[in-house]
């Protein structure tokens, strides 16, 4: 069903849904990973002998704000792709 949709030509059934579940899932493992690296990083920048407490604090404190704000943004981004296409089709009937 899902390549039926695909490859329909006419543009008359939708993708957006299924798609959408699929790439969600996939960014929240992006940023999980992305996050990790980034507290890791931290950790070893407290770990070394350069003299950066503070970058490392300030990173360890930071990262994860701008992974929940990414996250804020890419699901407000797939609500609103799904929410046009709801639209779409509730008019179309």
């Amino acid at each position: 069903m899902f390549f039926k949709k695909l490859f329909d030509t006419k543009f008359e059934n939708f993708v957006t849904r299924d798609v959408a579940r699929v790439l969600y899932i996939f960014m929240l493992a992006l940023l999980a990973v992305g996050l990790l690296i980034a507290e890791i990083f931290g950790l070893l920048l407290l770990a070394s002998d350069e003299g950066l407490f503070v970058e490392a604090i300030l990173l360890m404190l930071v990262s994860p704000l701008v992974a929940l704000v990414s996250l804020i943004i890419i699901r407000v981004g797939f609500e609103s792709s799904i929410a046009l296409v709801s639209i779409a089709e509730n008019t179309k009937k």
